[in-house]
C-alpha cells in the first residue's frame, strides 16, 4: 500500500486531497491523508470535505483527517500545501513519519521551497512542483475551485522513471490534470511571475484584480514590477518565455473581477501573509546580486509595516 499525505487542506491542498480521496476511496492499494486543524479538520472528521468545482460536487472522507502525526503511517508521498511561514514547523512535526524513499512534493507560492525542505529532508526526493488553479477554503471543511480547470506541473532531473509513471497514472485517474517536464524551474518561476507582482500589487493597493486591471496607472505599477523580476530572473539564468510579460497581462485580463491574491486576502483578515515569500524574497535577492528593484522594494516596506502593526 503506498500512503499519499496532504499537509494543509486550503485551497491548494483541499483540491488535491478531495480529488485523490474521491478516487482512491475503494481501493486498498492507496491510503489517503489530511493533515489540518482546527474547525477545519473538525469539519472533514465530522462530515467530510466538501470539494466544488466548475464540473464536480462531492464531499469526500479520507482514510485518516488528522493533527496526531504520531498517528500517521509511513508517508510514501507527501504533498506540502501549507503557506511559507508554516512549512519549516509542519515538516519537522512530520520526522517520525518519513523513511529516505518518502518523495515530497512542495506546492507553494514562491519559489524558495526547495532549500527549505532540503535543509530539514537533505536525503529526501523533492520533487519540484507548481500548480495552476483558483481555489479557495470557503468555509470549514469547504473548497471552492473557480476559474481556469486546475493544472499540475512536477519533475526532477533525478526522478526515478517508474515512480513518475506511477504519479502520473494517479493523477490521471484522480482527474487532476498534472505534467510532467524536466524544464520544471521554468514553469515554476513563470507562475511566480503571476502571483509575485499581483500579490504584492493587490495588497499593496487593496485591490482585488478587476478593481486594478481598470486603473492604467496600476497597470503600469504590474509592468514595472514584471520587469524587476525579469532583471533578477536573468540574473540567475532562469529560463523564462520571452513573452511573459503578455503572459501574465493575459492571465490577469482573463480572471473574474472580483478575483484576488490569497497574500491580499490575508492582509484583509490581519492573518499572517507569505510577503516573505512573495515580495521579500525578490527584494533580498535582488540585493544580493546588486539589482535594482525599487518598485519591489517600496512595496515590501510599506507592506512590512502593515504586516506588522
Amino acid at each position: 500500500m503506498k500512503h499519499l499525505a496532504i499537509l494543509g487542506l486550503g485551497g491548494v491542498g483541499g483540491y488535491l486531497g478531495g480529488m485523490l480521496a474521491r478516487n482512491f476511496a475503494n481501493d486498498a492499494s492507496i491510503s489517503i491523508s489530511f493533515i489540518c486543524r482546527g474547525e477545519h479538520l473538525k469539519k472533514i472528521q465530522d462530515v467530510g470535505l466538501h470539494v466544488k468545482t466548475p464540473s464536480l460536487d462531492f464531499t469526500v472522507t479520507p482514510d485518516q483527517a488528522t493533527d496526531q502525526v504520531a498517528s500517521l503511517k509511513a508517508i510514501d508521498f507527501l504533498f506540502c500545501c501549507t503557506k511559507s511561514y508554516d512549512l519549516k514547523n509542519a515538516l519537522l512535526s512530520l520526522k517520525s513519519c518519513m523513511h529516505p524513499d518518502s518523495i515530497i512534493i512542495p506546492l507553494l507560492n514562491g519559489v524558495d521551497s526547495y532549500d527549505e525542505i532540503k535543509k530539514i529532508y537533505p536525503d529526501n526526493p523533492v520533487w519540484n512542483a507548481c500548480i495552476y488553479i483558483v481555489s479557495r477554503l470557503i468555509a470549514p471543511g469547504q473548497i471552492l475551485v473557480s476559474g481556469i480547470e486546475p493544472k499540475l506541473y512536477f519533475g526532477s532531473e533525478k526522478t526515478n522513471d517508474d515512480t513518475v509513471e506511477f504519479f502520473k497514472q494517479w493523477m490521471h485517474d484522480a482527474s487532476i490534470p498534472a505534467i510532467y517536464t524536466r524544464e520544471i524551474l521554468q514553469a515554476m518561476w513563470e507562475k511566480y511571475f503571476f502571483i509575485s507582482p499581483v500579490a504584492s500589487l493587490t495588497s499593496w493597493l487593496n485591490l482585488t484584480i478587476g478593481e486594478f486591471r481598470i486603473i492604467p496607472k496600476h497597470m503600469a505599477t504590474l509592468l514595472q514590477l514584471i520587469s524587476e523580476l525579469n532583471s533578477v530572473a536573468e540574473k540567475l539564468e532562469i529560463p523564462v518565455d520571452s513573452h511573459i510579460e503578455k503572459i501574465v497581462l493575459d492571465r490577469v485580463s482573463f480572471l473574474p473581477h472580483e478575483t484576488t491574491s490569497s497574500m491580499h486576502s490575508d492582509f484583509i483578515k490581519k492573518s499572517k501573509t507569505e510577503l516573505e515569500s512573495l515580495t521579500g524574497y525578490i527584494v533580498r535577492l535582488a540585493k544580493s546580486h546588486h539589482i535594482p528593484v525599487p518598485t519591489y522594494e517600496i512595496i515590501y516596506k510599506e507592506l512590512s509595516l502593515k504586516n506588522n502593526s
